[in-house]
């Protein structure tokens, strides 16, 4: 398996991140990349066996999870890492610049020792002796030469040596946020992304099969480190502009009682958005319910059923007449959620208790309470 894992080939173009890095848990075989979507959508499958024999595709999978999560994974590892090297390399830097401040230090004082010795033996000559004269002037002037060297040396060394200040460290540290944002950034450069994983990972082992809604990753890291993820699959349907739960089921209801364009009002002023960010059309709700098999909106599956105003008529009362006596739960109404049609059953209408109410609301006469009009009912039919 080693000499496998070794023949990695060459980091290639397109937008997946791990080309020639998966390899099938079942035959062994390298992963193939397969693009859609106008080449941005990637798909991983092992392929090599039909191909070759005719045999049955091991696997097959979407990339686009499957590459995030070992994003993330070598992000993990790369921030802490890169902060922790960065400080250690500006503390050692420090050291070695104390110590070679320490060391021209030293010769530093040495240089000055032998300079003003050299001035002492210069101090001393004869004048008449020339030649010795000028050898000594010589040597003096050079120890000089060497001590303003030094001092200079040790002058650049102390501007540098102070070490890294907080605020620097703070900068450093801040790497770490800003390279999520840079790796992640459309116009970072992905031949240079796949390089750096090519650095850290060996190869992957995928397995698809075991457990068919997951797909497993075994990834070897160079080192020798091995670790394991498990991401769950998309089922069929659902992928990653799939619209959420709630907006699915709050559709269906709504689509028993309202048409599509109405629909797209109650969304709106609801403040969900379609996937992509955008607002509500009729045409949007129609695709909605085609992709989620939800029937249209048929008045003849309400029948039976009067919304506010078609009730108001049937009773001849208004509509807000109507609204009252649904809030005092003299009516009985349904309603999806604030804003949605109230639906009101229509048998209802014509029973006892709301025919008397309604009597009492047309003679400008005070609606009794529930509880009251109960048991004017049941007086009512006990002395009849």
């Amino acid at each position: 398996m080693k000499g496998l894992m070794m023949a990695r080939g060459p980091a290639r173009l397109g937008k997946s991140l791990l080309p020639g890095l998966l390899r099938c848990s079942h035959c062994g075989r390298k992963l193939y990349v397969e693009y859609s979507g106008k080449g941005r959508i990637p798909r991983y499958a092992c392929r090599a066996a039909s191909q070759a024999h005719g045999e049955p595709m091991c696997i097959s999978f979407g990339g686009l999870r499957v590459d995030q999560v070992v994003e993330e994974k070598v992000l993990g590892i790369i921030q802490p890492a890169m902060i922790e090297a960065s400080l250690q390399a500006a503390d050692q830097q420090t050291i070695q610049q104390d110590q070679k401040r320490e060391a021209l230090a030293l010769a530093l004082e040495q240089a000055r020792y032998e300079a003003e010795r050299a001035f002492r033996q210069y101090n001393v000559i004869e004048p008449e002796n020339r030649l010795v004269a000028l050898e000594l002037e010589k040597r003096w002037n050079e120890t000089l030469e060497r001590v303003k060297t030094l001092e200079k040396e040790i002058a650049e060394i102390s501007s540098l040596s102070e070490g890294i200040s907080q605020d620097e460290r703070n900068q450093l540290l801040a790497l770490s946020e800003d390279l999520p944002r840079v790796w992640l950034d459309e116009r970072s450069d992905m031949s240079i992304k796949k390089r750096i994983v090519r650095t850290l990972i060996e190869e992957i082992i995928a397995d698809a099969r075991t457990i068919p809604s997951q797909i497993e990753l075994t990834i070897h890291w160079v080192g020798g480190v091995h670790s394991q993820v498990k991401i769950e699959r998309n089922y069929r349907g659902r992928h990653r502009f799939s619209t959420d739960k709630e907006t699915v089921d709050l559709v269906r209801d709504l689509a028993a009682v309202m048409s599509d364009g109405d629909i797209a009002r109650i969304l709106n002023r609801l403040g969900p958005r379609t996937t992509h960010g955008n607002s509500w059309t009729k045409n949007r709700v129609i695709a909605l319910r085609h992709s989620y098999d939800i029937n249209v909106y048929n008045p003849e599956n309400l029948k039976g059923l009067l919304n506010m105003q078609q009730a108001a008529k049937h009773l001849g009362i208004s509509p807000m007449s109507v609204l009252r006596l649904i809030q005092k739960g003299i009516i009985a109404a349904r309603q999806v959620l604030p804003g949605a049609p109230r639906l009101i059953k229509e048998d209802q209408l014509n029973t006892e208790k709301v025919r008397r109410v309604v009597e009492c609301v047309k003679n400008r006469i005070k609606v009794p309470l529930p509880d009251d009009l109960n048991q004017q009912l049941l007086f009512s039919s006990t002395h009849k």
